[in-house]
């Protein structure tokens, strides 16, 4: 008989796989991440996990959307603890460089063609309104400063970090990244 979880093992079960699966998936790509693996994560079965996440691909970005949150708590603490643009620029370096998982291009646009365009166009709100409150937080005009080019940039940046791609120079990826940083830092704070 399956084991029955309380709706507290469950939320508890389902937050771990959100802070480790995109972990995992991240250092493996996501072809080669099961959803097998994942539950073996959390001693459940597949079905435990269908439960928990209506898909591989929803559940890649809920946890997309999970690692995003939980990079605005930080962003949140340095506005309060009143960083400087140029504390800020740094610990977006920081949450750029080190605190967040994602997918490198192929996988990224593998799972984008999984999904629906619902889907997708939910995940393309909430990037909007993620960003938005993330320049409201910032203080800054959102007339004047976009939330769909901010994500963009967001996007590209951790693209760029996570590339395997042949077409780079590898050798030059963290200048690039700087360069791009700086323009995204730029861009938020109306520093040209």
């Amino acid at each position: 008989m399956p084991k029955i979880f309380s709706d507290e093992e469950k939320q508890f079960h389902k937050n771990f796989l959100l802070d480790n699966g995109l972990r995992v998936i991240m250092e493996n790509g996501y072809k080669h991440v099961t959803v097998d693996q994942l539950v073996q994560m959390i001693g459940a079965s597949k079905g435990y996990f269908y439960l928990l996440f209506p898909s591989k691909e929803d559940f890649f970005l809920d946890a997309l959307a999970w690692q995003m949150e939980k990079n605005y708590k930080q962003l949140e603490e340095a506005v309060k603890k009143g960083f400087s643009s140029a504390q800020i620029a740094e610990l977006y370096k920081e949450i750029f460089k080190n605190r967040m998982h994602f997918a490198n291009h192929e996988d990224a646009a593998y799972v984008q063609q999984k999904i629906s365009d619902e889907q997708w166009n939910r995940f393309q709100e909430y990037q909007e309104s993620f960003f938005l409150r993330t320049i409201k937080l910032l203080g800054r005009d959102t007339s004047q400063c976009d939330p769909k080019i901010v994500s963009n940039l967001s996007a590209i940046i951790f693209l760029l970090y996570n590339s395997r791609d042949k077409y780079l120079f590898a050798e030059r990826i963290q200048e690039t990244t700087d360069i791009l940083l700086h323009t995204f830092h730029a861009y938020i704070f109306g520093e040209a």
